[in-house]
């Protein structure tokens, strides 16, 4: 059974005034059974372009909810970084 990616929540409950919650990250469909999640980690300070980590996920939106809530545990919990540099940057500090 193939379940379709493209389903969106408005992000405000219903008969509700208040503004909508803003997602930090996005799930898309990308092929017949698979999708991608993509989480926003920050802004790099050197470019001000706006970093992401994505994962591919295979099965129904279902799992791909499931992954993009792992991500932002993750991404909360400090074991996503969001810092940017060339490897040698990286691996001296």
């Amino acid at each position: 059974m193939v379940v379709s990616f493209s389903a969106r929540a408005s992000g405000r409950a219903r008969g509700s005034s208040a503004a909508p919650v803003r997602r930090r990250g996005s799930i898309r469909q990308r092929g017949r059974a698979t999708g991608e999640v993509r989480v926003f980690v920050g802004v790099d300070p050197g470019s001000a372009k706006r970093l992401y980590v994505s994962r591919s996920i295979r099965g129904t939106r279902r799992d791909a909810e499931v992954e993009f809530t792992k991500l932002l545990k993750q991404l909360d919990d400090g074991a996503i970084m969001s810092r940017s540099g060339s490897v040698g940057e990286l691996v001296e500090t």
